[in-house]
């Protein structure tokens, strides 16, 4: 890892530059001296043997270097002047900061102190790069600021807006303290935060704009300073002068994870968070793909916009298999523009995705027509769709787009579980009379049936919408008992409602015979029969009509329940004098 220096103290007109590495340029050089301040209260400068405060500052010189320095008061300079000291900078690129040191200035200056790479004097030689070889960065220490629960979410919301809370944190205490309370405030920061901020442990008669300044918890250094927040870390107290608001989302995130002291799960949260801020998905997905459900779920939580915008837009399909798990509604509405990515999600033959799948198609207003294919690819997908408009009658025009996709697409089971759906909400289809009619054209352009129960249900669902003789009749030729029962309620409705408005009194008769005949009289197809029969609520001619056809059969072979329905049907309703004489006459 190669270090850039920059020495900065007085010659003898001025402060000036005294060694400087060729990595660096001019504007590099401005921008150093400007930093590299170091003033001492006037009551002091003229002491002897006076113990004075190290300096040490850290702050971004670009969007890829930061700077490390080191300032120390070394007296009077070759004229006798009071007010000498020597500052040294080291720079170093982010991506090596980041790679040996996790981005904690502290450690690095910490690592620059063992090795005694400050200088305490001008050096007389040429000044070239350093080159350090620290081991790459671990896990951090377990260490967190010795600070009450609400002090340190306050410090922490001061570091997390610095750019919207205008007054700098103010530390009171040595440098070594300051150093210390840095070295542990910093892990618990976001990444990109550490480079942005900025630190001066003594700041003494500078205002340089560094978003944590320091000063000695002595009188002779006392400023009018304004902080946000300021902390005595001998005492460990915070004193908060501007008004900190409630914690947010994200805050409440770090606190909790800081509380159950689950460092290592926080910084994998940040390192994960820094490579979307960089916009590496590779390194991103890479270090996705290892942690833990917890990390995975904060992740989404805080940047689900962010990666299913880039998913949409890269159709980065490895991406979205790493957070399906957690995919809802509104995230289908923000891959729309990307069919293939939703189609990516419907791959794993799960019924969460396909629950999720059918609830979006029928929810918002979003266009989805690429979309519509995809449930003729999987019959438990299309079978689950079904269900779901099956389940909110006001649904049901919501089958008309991929019903009209039915003949391209064409399978039998298909048009088999769409049959049985429709049947279970007829009426509803009916009512619906452009969806209706637009249906029935459909039904009219597939292929013709492959088996009888396909052919029975066709015809059974065409019948129950236009009403008509010839499609009644067909249906009473065809054998009922080649469905299941569970699919001969629906059909029996359909047919007891055609019938029972026939105008035809014989019709009506001959048609209800055969219709029993197809039952063959058992008692489940009989009772469920009544049952339809009672919810029709038939006209006086009907019910004597029925009271004739079941006088023929062997009441005996009735249950009890059937004959109590049969006694209900085939007994008129009292007169209007019957009813008279109950109600006053007992």
């Amino acid at each position: 890892m190669k270090l850039e220096q920059h020495l900065y103290t007085s010659r003898k007109t001025e402060f000036t530059t005294v060694a400087i590495t060729d990595g660096l340029s001019r504007d590099d050089r401005l921008l150093l001296e400007k930093n590299s301040l170091y003033i001492l209260p006037a009551s002091l400068m003229y002491q002897e043997q006076i113990e004075t405060p190290i300096k040490y500052v850290f702050y971004p010189l670009d969007a890829e270097r930061v700077v490390f320095g080191n300032a120390i008061y070394i007296g009077k300079d070759s004229l006798g002047r009071p007010g000498n000291y020597l500052f040294h900078n080291f720079i170093a690129r982010q991506d090596d900061f980041l790679t040996f040191f996790g981005l904690n200035p502290v450690t690095l200056i910490r690592y620059l102190e063992r090795h005694d790479l400050f200088r305490t004097d001008v050096p007389k030689e040429a000044c070239n790069p350093v080159d350090i070889a620290p081991s790459p960065y671990g896990s951090p220490p377990l260490s967190f600021p010795k600070l009450r629960q609400e002090a340190l979410s306050q410090v922490l919301y001061i570091c997390l807006h610095h750019d919207t809370v205008q007054l700098p944190l103010l530390t009171h205490g040595q440098s070594g303290d300051c150093l210390d309370f840095l070295e542990r405030l910093y892990p618990l920061l976001p990444f990109e935060l550490r480079t942005e901020l900025s630190f001066d442990t003594y700041t003494y008669g500078v205002h340089e704009g560094f978003r944590i300044q320091g000063l000695p918890d002595r009188p002779e250094y006392h400023q009018n300073l304004s902080p946000s927040v300021t902390l005595h870390l001998a005492q460990s107290q915070l004193s908060v002068t501007s008004e900190i608001p409630p914690p947010s989302k994200r805050l409440t995130m770090i606190h909790g994870l800081i509380a159950a002291r689950n460092l290592d799960m926080l910084t994998r949260v940040y390192e994960l968070e820094f490579e979307l801020y960089k916009g590496d998905y590779e390194a991103f997905i890479a270090k996705f793909r290892d942690v833990s459900l917890d990390t995975s779920n904060i992740i989404l939580d805080f940047h689900r916009e962010s990666l299913l915008q880039h998913i949409a837009i890269t159709h980065d399909s490895e991406l979205l298999r790493l957070i399906q798990h957690q995919i809802g509604l509104e995230d289908l509405n923000r891959l729309v523009d990307a069919p293939e990515m939703i189609h990516c999600f419907l791959e794993p033959e799960r019924k969460r995705h396909s629950d999720v799948f059918s609830e979006w198609l029928c929810s918002g207003k979003a266009d989805k027509t690429a979309c519509y294919p995809f449930l003729f690819e999987r019959l438990s997908v299309w079978k689950i769709f079904l269900e779901r408009v099956a389940s909110s009658p006001e649904r049901i025009t919501d089958l008309l787009p991929p019903c009209r996709l039915l003949p391209a697409h064409y399978q039998s089971e298909f048009e088999e579980l769409l049959l049985d759906e429709i049947l279970t909400v007829l009426p509803t289809v009916a009512a619906e009379k452009k969806f209706a009619k637009e249906f029935l054209k459909i039904l009219t352009v597939l292929p013709e049936p492959d088996s009888a129960p396909l052919m029975l249900l066709r015809t059974a669902v065409i019948a129950g919408l236009k009403k008509d003789a010839a499609h009644l009749t067909t249906l009473l030729t065809l054998d009922l008992s080649s469905l299941s029962e569970g699919r001969q309620w629906p059909v029996f409705g359909i047919l007891l409602k055609g019938i029972l408005s026939t105008k035809d009194s014989e019709k009506m008769q001959q048609q209800l015979n055969d219709l029993l005949q197809c039952v063959q009289h058992d008692q489940y197809s009989l009772q469920l029969l009544l049952h339809v029969l009672e919810e029709l609520k038939r006209p006086k001619k009907a019910r004597r009509i029925l009271n004739d056809i079941l006088g023929t059969l062997s009441r005996e072979k009735l249950t009890a329940e059937a004959r109590a329905c049969v006694q209900r049907l085939t007994t008129p309703p009292p007169s209007l004098f019957q009813r008279v004489k109950k109600k006053f006459f007992k």
